[in-house]
């Protein structure tokens, strides 16, 4: 029981530091927005994520010598999987960089964390139940997302939808590593999937131009943040939380990285609140707006808890290895 316990703990802190590091690389990405094209920013970014994830692996390896030990080595899951996985990753990303240069952080925090209610939907198609929880809480971030996305007669916005669609393709990449988790190394998938990313970046990059070097130069730290911190080591935390808590309690943690983009944005850019609502840098947020990000977070609470810790899961990689 002690031991079990310990392990909960060991899971809390990494999730915990994890969804910390993701909530800060939305500030970094939008000051980096207005300077560095979506693509560019990308490709660079997900091209120091296969260094730092290389460094880990590389790390790895001389560890198992050292000890002696084996991990799961680099099998046909693990390109199938990672290239599904880097693709869905290339779309979300680029998808939400370019929506953050004309929204605010933490409505993009808080969107993107629709992933989370968009899984269950997934799971129908895929043959899964769907817990009485996760079908309250899919009515709470539909009701949430309208409530924060309509303000007077604009209706939808389209960054809102951008983002929407981010969160959907964040799903999917959710849904590829659950198939594959169990037939692959965890750091070899991810390696494989920031190559697939980075692959895709370089042509679209050229066709939207390279920017000035100065511009690079001046969101140097923007970009090794969500480089080196929120993909490389980022991720890692990840792993390792999932290690030692279950996986319904590291995803709730986890997903708070839309409360910390929303309480990140005020501790570095002067949050202030007034009668009429939330001001974040030159932004604003209006007191509607801000409802729907409680009733969003609600709804992200609502779709993780009581759920079984174990269950029976098909295995759907057969359709794309075998």
């Amino acid at each position: 029981m002690i031991k079990q316990k310990s392990h909960n703990l060991t899971g809390i802190l990494f999730c915990s530091l994890c969804a910390l590091v993701w909530g800060f690389a939305f500030i970094a990405q939008q000051k980096a927005s207005s300077d560095v094209p979506t693509f560019t920013f990308n490709a660079l970014r997900f091209s120091l994520a296969v260094g730092v994830i290389g460094i880990f692996i590389l790390i790895n390896m001389l560890i198992d010598k050292k000890k002696g030990t084996t991990r799961i080595g680099w099998n046909k899951a693990t390109f199938v999987g990672g290239a599904l996985c880097g693709l869905s990753l290339f779309v979300a990303n680029n998808l939400q960089q370019y929506a953050i240069a004309q929204t605010t952080i933490g409505k993009t925090g808080f969107i993107t964390a629709l992933y989370i209610v968009f899984v269950p939907l997934f799971n129908v198609l895929l043959r899964r139940r769907i817990p009485t929880n996760g079908k309250f809480a899919i009515v709470f971030a539909v009701l949430g997302f309208y409530i924060m996305c309509t303000n007077g007669d604009s209706g939808l916005t389209y960054a809102d939808a951008l983002l929407l669609l981010c969160a959907i393709m964040f799903s999917l990449q959710i849904m590829f590593i659950d198939i594959f988790v169990d037939e692959v190394d965890p750091l070899k998938i991810t390696f494989i999937q920031f190559v697939v990313a980075s692959l895709l970046s370089l042509p679209a990059m050229a066709i939207e131009g390279f920017p000035p070097v100065s511009a690079i130069q001046a969101n140097i730290m923007p970009i090794l943040y969500v480089g080196i911190m929120s993909a490389g080591v980022g991720f890692t935390f990840q792993t390792i939380g999932q290690r030692y808590a279950p996986p319904e309690l590291a995803t709730l943690i986890m997903s708070l990285e839309s409360v910390i983009a929303f309480i990140g944005g005020g501790a570095f850019f002067y949050e202030r609140y007034s009668p009429n609502g939330v001001a974040f840098l030159h932004e604003s947020y209006s007191t509607k707006e801000f409802v729907g990000c409680i009733i969003v977070l609600l709804a992200v609470f609502l779709a993780q808890i009581s759920i079984p810790h174990t269950m029976l899961k098909p295995n759907y990689s057969k359709y794309f290895i075998d």
